[in-house]
């Protein structure tokens, strides 16, 4: 299994690469978010077997353990969801869909779902090493 990743870094957010030692770290007070693709399936419009990781000020990430230790796939999505709203008052598309990858560390048994116009994102508990999610097109 050969892994792909991928950081989505926000406007108000900065990550610092060490290209010596292949370290990732978070310098901001706001979050990036890791994508890990490396057991990602694809069957019609729906991708499954996708990670994510948040990493906050000062949580790092070795890349190369990364990328020399690919993680199992997540764990199978629980059949339980919970909608998760799109806007809360003060809150945008972006931040429900960045709340989403956030919630899913409270509860295990239970997927977090944000349907949007045309697709979905459920997410869950995949492990301690983050959070399993698919990606669900109409």
């Amino acid at each position: 299994m050969r892994p792909h990743l991928g950081v989505g870094v926000g406007e108000d957010a900065c990550v610092e690469l060490d290209l010596a030692t292949g370290e990732l770290r978070g310098i901001s007070a706001s979050e990036s978010l890791v994508i890990d693709t490396a057991h990602m399936t694809k069957e019609g419009n729906r991708w499954t077997g996708l990670w994510a990781h948040a990493l906050g000020r000062d949580d790092t990430l070795s890349l190369p353990a990364r990328l020399t230790h690919t993680l199992a796939a997540p764990s199978p999505r629980p059949s339980k969801g919970r909608s998760v709203p799109m806007v809360e008052p003060g809150q945008n598309r972006q931040l429900a869909s960045w709340r989403l990858f956030k919630t899913p560390t409270h509860s295990s048994d239970t997927a977090e779902v944000l349907q949007l116009e045309d697709w979905s994102i459920t997410a869950w508990v995949a492990s301690s090493a983050g959070v399993g999610f698919e990606i669900d097109l109409r």
